[in-house]
């Protein structure tokens, strides 16, 4: 089964968010809605193919790991993107600040020892690193290539994204404390539909 280790956002920011994909969908045609019901807004920290036996020691791991990692400010970026390999999804992008980058290496090197297989992320490995990481690590989107962000949704149309980018551009998102991560049960297109696990940073 994938996995999804998670940084989860304020429950307030979640409203928000889901708010924001929900009224863009009344001008835009949207395939996937990230609602904050049904999908869940989260930062993807490490996308795991793991075996249901090992989600206790997985829970064990990011326990330890909870209590050792103090929470941090998370900002966002200048410009929401829809990034190539993933043109549809509608994303809002995360600075790469130290302590998250932190976070996710350490998520990486404490979960992926757990894997059972590869989780094609991306689904075209461009280059020999990636591959690499995919080999060692069971996905090849991580580390250098590591880029936070929040899903909101994916279009069903291609031709509306600068409509729906300029949208959403216009909503301001406030900086907000990161300090939930938690293991999240996903859907083929990667989404966090249910929680499985939550710990709190101190």
């Amino acid at each position: 089964m994938e996995l999804d280790v998670v940084l989860l956002p304020p429950k307030s920011l979640s409203a928000q968010l889901g708010g924001l994909i929900l009224n863009l969908n009344k001008q835009v045609k949207l395939n996937i809605i990230v609602d904050g019901k049904k999908l869940l807004p989260h930062i993807s920290l490490l996308h795991i193919e793991a075996n249901a036996k090992a989600i206790p020691q997985i829970n064990a791991a990011l326990h330890k790991l909870a209590f050792g990692t103090k929470s941090f400010k998370v900002v966002f970026g200048k410009k929401n993107t829809a990034p190539g390999v993933f043109k549809a999804f509608l994303q809002v992008t995360i600075l790469k600040s130290s302590k998250l980058s932190k976070l996710h290496a350490d998520v990486v090197n404490q979960i992926s020892p757990y894997r059972t297989g590869t989780v094609l992320l991306p689904p075209k490995l461009p280059n020999k690193l990636q591959k690499q990481y995919q080999k060692k690590y069971g996905a090849g989107n991580i580390l250098k290539f590591f880029a936070p962000h929040f899903t909101l949704g994916r279009l069903k149309n291609l031709d509306d994204a600068n409509k729906a980018l300029k949208i959403l551009s216009r909503k301001k998102l406030s900086p907000f404390i990161g300090k939930r991560i938690a293991v999240a049960k996903v859907d083929k297109h990667h989404q966090a539909v249910k929680i499985l696990k939550e710990f709190k940073l101190k």
